[in-house]
């Protein structure tokens, strides 16, 4: 549906919340959720509003252009149905999309969930009405009885400093997932988020999140495999310690993405490149380490086994997918296993209890397990599961192809 915007701007407009302004949060958000002909209302006695339009780098990466009204006059010849906000209305990451199937359903009045005026749906006409009692500063935008609630917390109005930490903290908390491991929800998203508010703060880009965590993480590694060879504990527990914490900042570029609105598929190829690159230095420095301190040639060999399996195990993930023929993502063979987990027979049982185990295999758990191993200082031990696990995993995984392709045949 064809929807044009019309923001009032308010003329002390300039307020931060997470490293945009007001006014660029909003047009950020309509712009996300389809709508391509966004006009900003400015009080003549004003020009703040027009300048933060004009020096948004945000606004100038993603290619958008806003109509600056000054009079009612130029909506004159503009037919069609108007949204109406304020630029104090802060969206979730996801919530102005739902503005446009409100236009849909023939919603009049939003609200936001504590009751204030979120958005209204207006014709032209009435538009042009309410424009001039807002240059007029007669402008009364009121809630009716028939006002529809954004689903979720959807929209929030920020008026004042309490409803601006409540909208800054319902941002930061939709940024969780409900795909996040054990230890990512219950401690690494914690930390990640208040890592997030830092680095909008300093204006951080997500690319450079990546690889300073790529950088953490081959120091991590490069501690962990010089302690293996000296026997340093201080460093082996540091070593540790920066390990886990590239988990917890591998959340914070995909936050800081999506908060200031400048992700992209290139960045999240970017930020798997980094994350890759940063456990082959860990599984490259461990085995040599331990080789160092004791010119035992096991560790060098369940390293060569270590770097065989896994690219067995991503040779076999990607040849289950073109197998397949659906495209998308290698972990389409994760999702078919617990689909056959649900069955019934022997078969569903061991792909119940192989899926029941795939957390040992995600990052946040992975970091963790290997902190701990650093406190407890041993790391040969380490190397040894980790062989025998990444192992066990690709045989499985080899196994499941080839069960699952001869019953499809």
């Amino acid at each position: 549906m064809d929807v044009k915007v019309l923001i009032l701007s308010a003329p002390e407009q300039g307020k931060r919340l997470l490293g945009l302004t007001l006014l660029e949060r909003a047009i950020l958000s309509l712009s996300r959720a389809g709508i391509r002909d966004i006009r900003v209302a400015v009080p003549c006695n004003s020009s703040r509003s027009e300048d933060i339009i004009n020096r948004s780098r945000p606004l100038k990466l993603k290619g958008i252009s806003c109509t600056v009204v000054r009079n009612k006059g130029e909506l004159a010849a503009t037919k069609g149905k108007f949204l109406l906000i304020r630029d104090t209305t802060v969206f979730d990451w996801k919530g102005a999309a739902r503005l446009l199937q409100s236009a849909a359903a023939a919603t009049r009045t939003l609200k936001t969930t504590d009751g204030s005026w979120a958005a209204e749906f207006l014709t032209a006409a009435s538009a042009k009405k309410q424009l001039q009692a807002y240059f007029d500063n007669k402008i009364a935008l009121q809630v009716s009885r028939e006002a529809t609630a954004f689903p979720g917390w959807g929209a929030l109005s920020v008026t004042d400093e309490t409803t601006y930490r409540k909208a800054r903290r319902a941002l930061l908390v939709s940024m969780r997932k409900p795909t996040d491991g054990f230890v990512s929800r219950n401690f690494n998203r914690y930390v990640s988020l208040c890592l997030t508010r830092f680095f909008l703060v300093l204006r951080l880009t997500p690319n450079s999140i990546s690889f300073a965590n790529l950088g953490l993480g081959v120091l991590g590694a490069i501690l962990i495999a010089t302690t293996a060879a000296t026997g340093d504990y201080w460093k082996l527990l540091t070593g540790g310690l920066i390990f886990q914490l590239t988990s917890i900042i591998d959340g914070c570029d995909g936050e800081v993405a999506k908060l200031s609105f400048s992700d992209s598929d290139k960045g999240e190829w970017i930020d798997t490149l980094c994350d890759q690159l940063g456990y082959f230095s860990f599984f490259i420095g461990l085995p040599i380490g331990l080789y160092n301190k004791t010119h035992n040639l096991t560790f060098l060999v369940l390293g060569g086994m270590t770097f065989i399996f896994i690219g067995l195990l991503f040779y076999m993930m990607s040849r289950y997918v073109k197998r397949r023929g659906e495209g998308g993502s290698m972990l389409l063979i994760i999702k078919d296993l617990e689909a056959e987990s649900t069955k019934k027979g022997w078969f569903a049982v061991l792909n119940k209890i192989v899926f029941g185990m795939n957390f040992i295999f995600r990052r946040d758990f992975f970091a963790c397990f290997v902190m701990l191993f650093c406190i407890s200082n041993q790391v040969w031990l380490l190397q040894w599961i980790i062989s025998i696990f990444l192992t066990l995993q690709c045989l499985y995984i080899v196994f499941f192809s080839w069960y699952t392709g001869r019953n499809q045949e």
